[in-house]
């Protein structure tokens, strides 16, 4: 799967389309095996994509298990300038003591809370504290499942400058994503000068 995106991703730069991080889930299991780092940056060399546009998504799971060898090696990629995300943040079982140990760059919040944020005071805190928790840490900040311009304009108010889900697009075939880096399907300019940022 990381060949497949990183060669597609190296095939729109080569095309002339404003570069874009691509996001990558990884397992535990992945991340244990000893030639995890090694494996990935080959991927990355054979495809000729720079390590800095790949995000690799691990979950909370990951911090929670508190593994060395987990965090030497989120450490060397980071050091060649892959991102490292938590994905689904706020649903796991990390403490937050952990984030600031674990080599991260970005939380991803889970869309669990943005799906209500409109309608739940409850989770509309949540959001905000995990805006204000990544800003201290100096992390970024992601919401998952963005559906509305409600939620678009909420969690910008709340601090958040990158978001993805469906208001922006919904998941398409590499072509058509590759219309939409172009601007030949009509993506607006300051949303995606938002999920820029």
């Amino acid at each position: 799967m990381l060949e497949t995106a990183a060669a597609q991703n190296k095939a729109w730069q080569d095309a002339g389309y404003p570069p874009v991080k691509i996001s990558v889930n990884y397992s535990q299991r992945q991340l244990r095996q000893q030639d995890f780092v090694e494996k990935l940056l080959k991927s990355l060399k054979q495809a000729g994509l720079e390590a800095r546009w790949l995000e690799l998504e691990i979950r909370e799971a990951v911090m929670a298990e508190g593994s060395m060898d987990n965090m030497q090696a989120l450490a060397a990629l980071r050091d060649v300038g892959v991102r490292i995300a938590i994905d689904n943040f706020g649903t796991g079982y990390s403490c937050l003591k952990q984030l600031g140990d674990f080599p991260l760059d970005a939380l991803k919040i889970d869309l669990s809370f943005v799906s209500r944020i409109s309608a739940s005071e409850v989770n509309k805190a949540i959001a905000g504290s995990v805006a204000g928790l990544a800003k201290g840490l100096h992390l970024s900040v992601i919401a998952q499942g963005v559906e509305t311009k409600e939620q678009m304009q909420l969690l910008c108010s709340l601090g958040y400058g990158e978001m993805q889900g469906n208001y922006f697009s919904n998941p398409l075939p590499a072509e058509e994503a590759g219309l939409l880096l172009s601007g030949e399907k009509g993506w607006s300019g300051p949303l995606w000068q938002l999920s820029q940022k």
